[in-house]
């Protein structure tokens, strides 16, 4: 399942160094215990953590748009949200 979540935040990404740099920012929000509700409804502070964890500003900012994004579309959002319930199964 994390290839596919990583696919749907990277299928648009054609530079490769955009790539590695939006799959550190998943990898920062997974080890971070990062979940969708926290990321919609703390962006500030999501960016702020990303950046201390060598994240690149632009990607972070980007990282949080995109989450914002996929949350208007229902389908990806049940999608993401399986993901993120199969890491976190005590959270759900």
């Amino acid at each position: 399942m994390r290839s596919k979540l990583l696919q749907l935040g990277l299928a648009k990404v054609e530079s490769e160094r955009w790539r590695q740099a939006l799959q550190i920012a998943n990898q920062v929000a997974m080890d971070q215990f990062l979940e969708l509700n926290t990321i919609l409804q703390h962006p500030v502070i999501v960016v702020e953590l990303m950046v201390k964890n060598k994240v690149a500003p632009g990607i972070a900012l980007q990282f949080v748009s995109n989450i914002k994004i996929l949350a208007g579309d229902g389908k990806v959002l049940k999608r993401v949200g399986a993901y993120f319930q199969g890491l976190f199964p005590i959270c759900s």
